[in-house]
């Protein structure tokens, strides 16, 4: 399995994860800090992982005019834009990406337009008002609603957040279609489609409004110029999910591979995962698998941790297919790994045209694909890869814990205009405990409900995890999944 990257601490000699580092620095080196000036535990991890010099005092730039932007400690990254200016730019700039393609201009490429007289003309649209007395336009409850959550909950700067989102041209049925998107986050480039599907799904699910739905899903992900999420039933914990994605990625690169991210019980297909195999998010997964029954081996690749849908070699072909997971994995026991090189892109292309060709491979092929290895010799050989990384399920689950309980939390304190009610660790014992738990972690402490549940919180982020009988059962993953 490969080793965790380490970070050196720039003030000692000492070595840490990089989500650990920030928490490092903020405890036992605060004397170098000064975050009135925007010199911040954060930055100087982002500055560092990034090789922005000078460290903790870097600069961004702008996508727009290329000057130098600050730092927003918020999103724990540099801003996108220097000014209100720009940022108002990139908003008319939405409308080049396919007229490069199209080559024509129509009223619906103008945002003053859609806003005006398209959007009037719903029934259901409105304009709602941010906490700093500026309006957004929405189009039904759902969107209203939404708007609420960014700005009562998240706190996200208003024009950060702009309303409607950029126009995309698709194709159907030999026809072009034009698709006003809801909303687009610009810190992350993140385009939403906010649907009243999942559990509470309304009555158009015929096949060809769900096919539609696909066509242009698949351009805004084949183009690779925004994040996406198709954001159903105002289930907010889908916002908490891809933003933490969203935040760890430009912690690591400042201008990741976008993310794809589409929410329905009765889902399409996931554009994350390979039903379309030409669907690219910059991820590859590889599975090792063995029946408990027959003791038959086999590997499958898939590029979302979460797609139902992965591509193994069918034994009696010899040719790649597609084939549920979860009928695939029944009664196995398996291993999942990451890729963690440079050519994921070049992978899943490499993978789509030998699956498209119909083409023989062997039994090697898969893990092949995906490691340095001429030859596999026996399974457990993945776990000696550089270019994998075996994923931890535990911490996937704590991430989703704590983003659970963080929205359950913050919900609360709207509702009842105050924080819940909690108790700070006096038992002794207990209080020391929780010192040595938490000595890597400075900005983290842990608190105790109404309930008598333990639970982690972080006083910078207000990310909290779920809570716990006794205190001894707040694992290392717990405290990681609120960093």
């Amino acid at each position: 399995m490969a080793t965790i990257r380490k970070h050196r601490c720039p003030f000692c000699s000492k070595s840490f994860e990089r989500d650990k580092l920030a928490s490092h620095i903020d405890k036992y080196h605060d004397d170098m800090l000064n975050p009135d000036k925007g010199y911040t535990a954060n930055r100087i991890v982002f500055d560092l992982c990034n090789k922005k010099e000078p460290i903790g005092a870097g600069q961004g730039i702008c996508r727009i005019c290329k000057k130098p932007t600050d730092w927003d400690e918020n999103s724990v990254r540099y801003k996108s834009y220097c000014s209100d200016k720009c940022k108002q730019q990139a908003r008319e700039n939405y409308k080049d990406n396919m007229l490069r393609v199209y080559g024509k201009t129509t009223l619906l490429d103008d945002m003053q337009w859609q806003e005006e007289k398209m959007l009037a003309n719903r029934s259901i649209s409105g304009r709602y008002r941010w906490s700093d007395g500026t309006y957004k336009t929405y189009v039904g409850s759902y969107e209203k609603k939404f708007l609420e959550f960014c700005d009562v909950v998240l706190h996200l700067d208003s024009g950060d957040l702009l309303t409607p989102g950029p126009t995309i041209y698709y194709e159907y049925d030999g026809k072009e279609h034009t698709w006003i998107t809801d909303a687009i986050y610009l810190p992350y480039n993140l385009v939403f489609d906010i649907k009243d599907g999942g559990d509470n799904r309304n009555n158009r699910d015929m096949p060809e409004y769900r096919a539609k739905q696909l066509a242009k899903e698949q351009v805004i992900t084949d183009q690779g110029v925004y994040s996406y999420i198709r954001l159903t039933n105002n289930d907010f914990v889908q916002l908490l999910t891809i933003f933490a994605e969203l935040k760890d990625a430009y912690m690591n690169d400042t201008e990741p591979k976008t993310i794809s991210r589409i929410h329905e019980n009765t889902a399409i297909a996931a554009i994350g995962g390979i039903p379309s195999l030409d669907s690219e998010n910059g991820n590859v997964f590889i599975t090792n698998y063995m029946n408990r029954n027959t003791f038959e081996t086999g590997f499958a690749i898939s590029n979302d941790i979460a797609t139902d849908t992965v591509v193994a070699r069918d034994k009696k072909t010899g040719k790649l297919k597609k084939v549920n997971s979860k009928e695939l994995l029944e009664d196995c026991d398996f291993t999942i790994y990451k890729y963690i090189g440079n050519d994921s892109e070049a992978i899943l292309r490499e993978l789509y045209e030998t699956y498209k060709s119909g083409q023989y491979v062997d039994y090697q092929y898969l893990p092949c694909l995906v490691t340095e290895f001429d030859q596999i010799l026996t399974d457990d050989q993945l776990d000696f890869s550089a270019m994998l990384e075996e994923v931890d399920f535990d911490r996937i689950e704590e991430n989703y814990n704590s983003i659970a309980a963080t929205l359950q939390y913050q919900m609360e304190a709207v509702s009842n205009g105050k924080k819940p009610i909690v108790f700070d660790v006096l038992d002794p014992v207990k209080y020391e405990y929780k010192n040595r738990l938490l000595r890597e972690y400075g900005d983290l402490t842990i608190l105790q409900s109404m309930d008598g549940k333990y639970f982690a919180y972080n006083v910078m982020s207000c990310k909290r995890t779920k809570g716990v009988d006794s205190i001894y059962e707040i694992t290392e993953n717990m405290l990681r999944s609120i960093v």
